[in-house]
């Protein structure tokens, strides 16, 4: 679209008559459309087809799209904004896009240059786009201050929401302010009837909603109102609807709900098929129980004083007791009467329908409804191997085959499709939304580089004609070349990166050239162009290593004009001090040396313990104070050589003073308790590795990187926690204190934090748990509220975080580059080159003797003679064999044969000819029988073989060779592994008492070796050894083989059972590692996992630094503290009756003073805590002692500490979430490296 031709008008009545004319041309065009459609020969079908298309296709072009450069929300193009009036500024304008020109609309620009449209017709019959009230309503909303007013009301009431027993005269406020905003909508923009009213935007049916349903519960007497009171929550989405970045996520994730059609539809009827299976299958297994036996009870009782008729009822009233059943661990046992269910103890017999299902009667296949959730639960995985087990214990243990596919399909295969259907959508929107910003963002440079050339040539005409002042020129031209520079990376991505090079070369030509006109008026011209080229070349050279190339040349520009060069030298004593305070404190043995500091410093803080000696403690102590001194005469020292302006330039540098400003405040505060945040934010000094660091330094730019890109989809994610967590409050919250009371559980809904901690966890993926409390506060509703907020939450928002997360990373960026800047490898170089040139002058004598060897020999191979023999043999390939005829004796009793034999392959193979070159390699191969080693101590015996036998040698490996490539005996070792391998998983316990079937497997067992052994023989002739250990498949091969021949002679001398020689004979659980090499895609995926170990090994360093400050963290929050006063049979906490507050009055009543399983007394035990979090496998305990965790030695109390949830929170976020699944995206990469290779080579050979 051409903008020059675009003309601002107001809008007024003319302009609705233009609207007119256009509409009316455009119902002329359409129906001369018509009517050439209507003349076409009905007989003439293609003639017709052509018609019409070609009659679609002009009316497509006379009717154009939008341009999205102009579409509601946008800012107004570079060129456009230079050129708009300020006085139009709020008021309604002309429509400036030509696909709108038909349409009863106008335009609006605001302040922020953002567009608006309104309809051009009368807002609710009323108001007339030239109404005073209606301009003062457009006014009013298109202002951004409207905006920002409604954004903090909408903040203002969410903080409300979160409150208890809050005033109803707030909810009268806030939902006053909303039904202002929508009339000023109203009278804005319309209601409904036309384009661009209220009601036609999707966002504004939110207002609506939430307005209508605050008035029916202020007018309408309801009686109980929560539920519809719960939409008032609603409300904060219209941050959505107020935030532009916003709108493009939700739209994303709402085509992304559109793609989940399909999907859905397939879950639901997978998983009804599984619901249904498992409704035939376990109908009411889950209630049965173990009950007492008519004989127990008869041998109980007086039988000999009443009948058995009255005896049967009795006992039938009994066993209908719960008391009366079989428990275990306080929980009755669920028993089975199929074969391989749980029996019975002896005087208990395993009875139907007795009592309710387990998990308070919520887990069962009893109909069709409780059926479908326990297979959601199976594909979730949440807490399954309970339903697991339950059912096994109940039908038998063959029931593992439908939990097995259960969890394959639905957890393996439905959860990762609808993972992966939720991320190709989102990501097809996003690449629409990254090209129209390409798109945008290439408009605004040509914008902008076409307003600068006019600009330019403006001054240049200026300049020629009114003689301005050549400094001022020389100004204009230094502006125009910074503003030039000045483009974002996004648009730099867009061009070619050889044309960008051209250009700023072309930049820096003009800049040279204007600038040397001043500069250099009074040079000769060979010399002014001498000085140009130099420095158009040296910049040239600039930009390659540095893209602030142009900034370089402005700043050495500023100089030049200000100063002479000379000017730039130090001119007094403190610059001189400067240079020097430089030289010391940015030289590269300073860098390694604070690189140790930190690395000592870490190992102080993790060395910091909980009931630690006194001495320890003051040796910790000083190495604070040390280590303190150290980085602020560091920072202080950078400071003089750099000058506060380029120290603070740089984010390292900052981030370094944050810290030592931290630590020198926590100095001054250290005698001061409950000050442990500033003890813990000592460990940001890790993250000062990073500068040394490559791999960290990236992953953690990639995070914050990935952080801003992500930082939309994150607020959204956390606007549906925030809505779930109040929902959930104001449905369920009082529930549980009316059926709980003073004894509430810690996972509830009764106020904003737990309810927001509950949705975590069900984000986390555990929720079963929570719903069954919640069904025993609420009943039935609870379920939809549970599984929406799993699937909303963890299946689409979730999921889709993670997926964007890991797309942001590849293995090859967490893997060293050797071209890197690191000033600690630059002193490490140092030190090598040092110790290097010592053992070169110790060493120097013995090289020269070493060397002198060498040409020795080198003297004695130039007069060698080689003679090359060529023998054709049956069917068999062409193979060639070398003979050394005429060795000397000298050369022979060598050390270095290899050296001979290396030269000796090179001239054969420059010879042309004997062979070609690609032969030469392919059949080289099957000539090295045996290792150098062995070659070099026997190679002079080689011409002592006759001829005969060595062609007969020749012949049979050729033979070999051809047996071992043959496809039948491939499938015949593949055969094997798998027979093996079943062999192997026949034998159990019970085997070696099965005399017979023991003997028929060690047969079976002893042919397998003699095979697998026959074939490694065959592979070690055809291949040659050496060629045959130069693969990592044969080297797995071997060891396997050695396993089973050591196992089998280890069984004929009947040691096998010998604990010292059992680990030998487990190894044969190895055989089917054989059929890894046998298939080629594992052995794609064989190679990616071991390609991928260096990039994994990096994540796991990363990983562990991050872990080692958050377990660093944990001992200083939680050390020693995790201890509790227990009963002494059961080791429960007692209780708060028993009126135990310490360790002292716990001893004192003869209870004990326990520690729990997993705490963060030292450093190691801390990783191990933070591993069960970040995995969520007995993390719920974890939290549950840190919240009640109060001091050391004193006895814990329900949630004394409850905002300890905020660094589990925190830790699942950047130590699970960013760090764990950064292994799944290397290895992923990896693999998809893997699957290109080896499609290329496919495609290679074929």
């Amino acid at each position: 679209m051409d903008y020059h031709s675009i003309v601002f008008r107001e809008f007024t009545h003319e302009s609705l008559r233009r609207i007119e004319c256009y509409r009316q041309q455009e119902a002329e065009h359409i129906a001369y459309q018509q009517s050439q459609r209507s003349t076409i020969n009905t007989d003439n079908n293609d003639e017709q087809t052509r018609i019409k298309k070609q009659s679609k296709d002009e009316y497509t072009s006379y009717k154009r799209v939008p341009n999205r450069e102009l579409a509601v929300g946008q800012t107004l193009p570079q060129l456009l904004q230079n050129k708009f009036p300020a006085e139009l500024i709020g008021k309604p304008i002309e429509e400036i896009d030509w696909y709108y020109r038909t349409e009863y609309i106008f335009m609006v620009i605001n302040r922020n240059q953002t567009i608006f449209r309104f309809s051009s017709t009368s807002a609710c019959f009323i108001f007339s786009p030239f109404n005073w009230f209606r301009r003062l309503a457009i006014r009013i909303l298109t202002h951004p201050l409207f905006s920002t007013f409604v954004m903090l009301t909408i903040l203002i009431n969410c903080i409300f929401m979160t409150l208890k027993n809050i005033s109803e005269v707030n909810e009268y406020i806030f939902t006053g302010i909303y039904t202002l905003e929508a009339l000023i909508k109203c009278v804005a923009r319309g209601f409904i009837l036309r384009k661009h009213t209220f009601l036609r935007d999707p966002w504004n049916w939110l207002d609506f909603v939430v307005i209508v349903i605050a008035y029916i519960t202020f007018l309408v007497n309801l009686g109980n109102v929560a539920v519809l009171r719960t939409f008032r929550v609603l409300r904060a989405l219209k941050t959505i609807a107020v935030v532009p970045g916003l709108k493009i996520i939700v739209n994303a994730l709402i085509q992304s709900f559109i793609s989940l059609r399909d999907v859905t539809v397939l879950s639901s009827f997978i998983l009804s098929i599984f619901a249904l299976v498992g409704l035939q299958l376990y109908m009411g297994v889950l209630r049965q129980k173990c009950v007492p036996t008519y004989e127990s009870y008869l041998n109980s009782s007086n039988f000999s004083n009443i009948g058995f008729n009255s005896s049967y009822k009795s006992y039938l009233q009994k066993i209908n007791n719960e008391t009366n059943w079989y428990r275990e661990n306080e929980r009755y046992v669920v028993c089975g009467n199929a074969s391989g269910s749980r029996k019975c103890p002896h005087g208990y017999v395993c009875w139907q329908d007795r009592g309710i299902n387990p998990d308070f009667g919520y887990t069962s296949f009893d109909n069709y409804g409780w059926a479908m959730l326990a297979c959601f639960r199976l594909m979730t995985q949440d807490y399954w191997e309970n339903l697991y087990q339950l059912v096994l214990s109940a039908a038998g243990v063959y029931q593992f085959f439908y939990f097995v596919a259960v969890v394959f399909f639905g957890s393996f295969y439905l959860v990762n499709l609808i993972l992966a259907i939720v991320s190709m959508s989102y990501l097809e929107q996003q690449k629409i939304v990254v090209a129209d910003n390409e798109e945008r963002e290439k408009r605004k440079i040509e914008d902008e580089l076409q307003f600068q050339n006019e600009e330019a040539q403006r001054v240049s005409d200026a300049h020629a004609h009114s003689h301005v002042d050549h400094d001022q020129y020389v100004e204009n031209a230094l502006s125009f070349q910074d503003s030039n520079h000045q483009i974002s990376h996004t648009s730099i991505s867009i061009e070619d990166k050889q044309n960008e090079k051209k250009n700023d070369l072309n930049n820096i030509q003009s800049f040279q050239a204007i600038f040397s006109d001043q500069t250099l008026q009074n040079s000769t011209d060979d010399e002014k162009k001498r000085q140009q080229t130099s420095g158009i070349s040296y910049l040239s050279d600039q930009n390659q290593n540095n893209s602030d190339s142009t900034i370089l040349l402005y700043q050495s520009g500023a100089h030049l004009k200000c100063a002479p060069i000379t000017a730039i030298l130090p001119a007094n004593k403190l610059d001189r001090a400067n240079d020097a305070v430089a030289i010391f404190i940015l030289d590269a043995f300073m860098d390694l040396f604070i690189t140790i500091c930190i690395i000592l410093n870490t190992l102080f803080m993790a060395l910091d313990q909980p009931g630690q000696s006194e001495k320890m403690t003051r040796i910790l102590t000083a190495g604070n104070y040390f280590f303190t001194s150290i980085f602020t005469i560091e920072c202080v020292l950078k400071l003089i050589a750099l000058t506060p302006v380029k120290y603070l330039k740089n984010g390292w540098n900052v981030f370094d003073l944050l810290i030592v400003i931290i630590s020198v405040v926590e100095l001054g505060l250290a005698n001061i308790k409950g000050l442990n945040v500033l003890r813990s934010l000592r460990l940001l000094r890790v993250f000062k590795l990073a500068k040394s660091w490559q791999t960290l330094n990236r992953l953690m730019s990639i995070i914050g990187k990935s952080i801003g890109a992500l930082g939309n989809l994150t607020l959204v994610l956390v606007i549906i926690i925030f809505i779930f967590a109040v929902m959930g409050m104001q449905l369920f919250g009082q529930k549980y204190a009316d059926k709980f009371g003073k004894d509430i559980p810690r996972w509830h809904f009764f106020d904003f934090f737990h309810a927001f901690m509950i949705v975590f966890r069900v984000l986390c993926g555990e929720w079963i748990e929570s719903m069954w409390i919640c069904l025993e506060c609420v009943g039935w509703p609870c379920i939809p509220f549970f599984l929406l907020t799993f699937v909303i939450g963890n299946l689409v928002i979730l999921n889709l975080f993670l997926a964007l997360l890991l797309a942001s990373f590849g293995s090859n960026i967490l893997i060293e580059k050797e071209d890197d800047e690191n000033k600690i490898g630059e002193a490490i170089d140092r030190i090598q080159r040092f110790f290097h040139y010592l053992i070169e002058s110790i060493f120097h004598q013995k090289q020269q003797q070493q060397q002198q060897k060498e040409d020795y020999i080198k003297n004695n191979i130039n007069n060698q003679s080689l003679s090359t023999t060529q023998e054709l043999v049956g069917n068999v390939s062409l193979l060639i064999f070398y003979v050394i005829e005429e060795f000397n004796v000298s050369v022979c009793t060598t050390n270095n044969l290899s050296t001979i034999q290396e030269d000796i392959e090179m001239q054969t193979m420059n010879n042309d000819s004997i062979i070609s070159n690609s032969k030469w390699q392919v059949l080289h191969r099957s000539s090295d029988c045996c290792p150098i080693l062995i070659s070099n101590h026997f190679s002079c015996f080689a011409k002592c073989i006759p001829k005969v036998i060595q062609e007969q040698w020749i012949y049979f490996r050729s033979i070999a060779h051809l047996f071992v490539e043959h496809r039948f005996f491939e499938w015949l070792i593949v055969g094997s592994i798998l027979a093996s391998s079943t062999t192997l998983a026949l034998e159990d316990v019970k085997t070696r008492q099965q005399t017979i079937f023991f003997e028929i497997l060690a047969v079976f067992d002893k042919i397998f070796t003699i095979i697998f052994t026959i074939e490694l023989i065959l592979k070690w002739f055809a291949y040659g050894i050496k060629n045959y250990f130069t693969n990592g498949w044969n080297w797995l091969d071997f060891i396997i083989v050695v396993v089973s021949v050591l196992g089998t002679i280890l069984d004929s001398f009947g040691v096998a059972d010998i604990p010292a020689f059992k680990s030998i004979r487990t190894l044969r659980a190895l055989r089917p590692l054989k059929a890894l090499s046998k298939f080629e895609g594992i052995r794609v995926v064989v190679h990616a996992l071991f390609s991928s170990i260096p990039s994994i090994f990096n994540v796991l360093l990363v990983c562990l630094v991050f872990w080692l400050i958050f377990s660093i963290m944990g001992v200083q929050l939680f050390g020693g503290k995790f201890y509790r006063c227990v009963y002494v049979g059961t080791h429960h906490r007692v209780n708060i009756s028993e009126n135990v507050t310490n360790k002292i009055d716990c001893l004192n009543k003869n209870f004990i003073w326990e520690n729990s399983r997993i705490n963060f007394d030292n450093v190691l035990r801390g990783y191990l805590a933070l591993f069960h979090v970040a995995t969520f496998k007995g993390w719920i305990e974890i939290m549950a002692d840190a919240t009640d965790a109060k001091e050391i030695d004193v006895q814990p109390k329900y949630e004394a500490n409850i905002y300890a949830f905020i660094y589990f929170v925190l830790f699942i976020i950047f130590g699970s979430f960013f760090t764990l699944n950064l292994f799944i995206g290397v290895v992923i990469d990896n693999f998809n490296q893997q699957k290109r290779k080896l499609s290329f080579l496919i495609n290679l050979i074929r």
